[in-house]
Order: C-alpha cells, then sequence, then structure tokens
C-alpha cells in the first residue's frame, strides 16, 4: 500500500494537536513533505528525475514564474514561496533541536501545507502539469 500526500498531511494534524515538542517538530516536516510530494506530481519529468537538489529545484521552478501574466503561474509562484517557507521550518524542526519550537507555528504550518496541496490538487484537476 502507498502513502499519499494527504496520509502524510493527516498524520501531520494528529501529531500538531498532541502537547510535546517533539511531536510538533514531527508535525512540520511531515506537513512539509506532504506538500512537497504534492507539487511535485505537476512538476516537470526533469524534477521529478532529479537525484540531486530536488527540493531546491522544485521551488526554483515554481517561482520562475512570479514575473508572468499567467495567472496559474502566479499561483504556482505563491505556493512555491510558501513551500519554500514550509521548508525553512522543517530545517529548524529538523536540524535546530536547541531552538523551541512553538505548537502554534506547528498548527499554521499544517495549515499552510493544506493550502498547498489544496491549491495543487485544483491545478492538477485542470490538466495543469510542467506549465512550460
Amino acid at each position: 500500500m502507498s502513502t499519499t500526500p494527504e496520509d502524510l498531511l493527516n498524520l501531520a494534524q494528529n501529531l500538531s494537536e498532541k502537547s510535546k515538542e517533539s511531536y510538533w517538530r514531527c508535525a512540520v516536516s511531515r506537513g512539509y513533505y506532504a506538500a512537497f510530494h504534492s507539487c511535485l506530481k505537476i512538476s516537470p519529468d526533469s524534477i521529478r528525475k532529479a537525484h540531486v537538489n530536488v527540493h531546491e529545484k522544485l521551488i526554483e521552478w515554481m517561482r520562475s514564474g512570479r514575473d508572468s501574466e499567467d495567472e496559474n503561474k502566479l499561483l504556482l509562484a505563491e505556493i512555491g514561496l510558501e513551500l519554500d517557507q514550509l521548508r525553512k521550518k522543517r530545517v529548524k524542526a529538523d536540524y535546530r533541536l536547541q531552538e523551541f519550537f512553538h505548537q502554534g507555528d506547528t498548527k499554521v504550518s499544517v495549515l499552510k501545507s493544506f493550502k498547498i496541496i489544496n491549491i495543487i490538487n485544483h491545478l492538477a484537476s485542470k490538466g495543469i502539469q510542467g506549465l512550460r
């Protein structure tokens, strides 16, 4: 049985409700990866098949439309910015254990993951893939 981005997001939601910082950190990480894998679904093959720097390449590709007139590219650029913010939160959650992690920040991150996945699913339902 395969795991879906929605499965990871549901896990993140459940972890964000727990009462320990270690759960909150895991919630941010799972939420980020849920959003990341969702975004990866509509990315070009060159990004999906990359073996290094996939996260950076995905975000860079998403953000590349920020100067476009195309509404879908602008939306994707906005979501790319939010994915990058989630990635930075995930780095803090996974690597900066000496820094306190707030449950409120966790809940905001999980909500942002929900938003990203919903928008990506909407774009995918319109047949948008690769946008090039």
